[in-house]
């Protein structure tokens, strides 16, 4: 429904903000408070994280491109079949 859609636009775009504000925050306080252990932690927890959506994307990326090349290898003769 259109409601539906709307609130989850929302929370997607908040959520969003969110992830920009954390990482300005850590960069604010790794630049102003540099020994701050809290700061360290958590700009270590961010690239983690960066890391892991990176490998997850790079997994995913090729688990398509098999399963493209599988789909189109068995359906040589899907056109002349019909």
């Amino acid at each position: 429904s259109v409601l539906y859609d709307r609130i989850s636009g929302a929370l997607s775009a908040l959520g969003i903000l969110f992830l920009i504000a954390g990482i300005v925050l850590v960069i604010y306080v790794r630049v102003k408070y540099p020994k701050n252990i809290f700061g360290k932690v958590l700009m270590w927890i961010y690239i983690v994280l960066a890391v892991l959506i990176l490998i997850a994307f790079i997994v995913m990326l090729v688990a398509c491109t098999l399963a493209c090349s599988y789909l189109i290898e068995t359906c040589q003769g899907c056109a002349s079949m019909g």
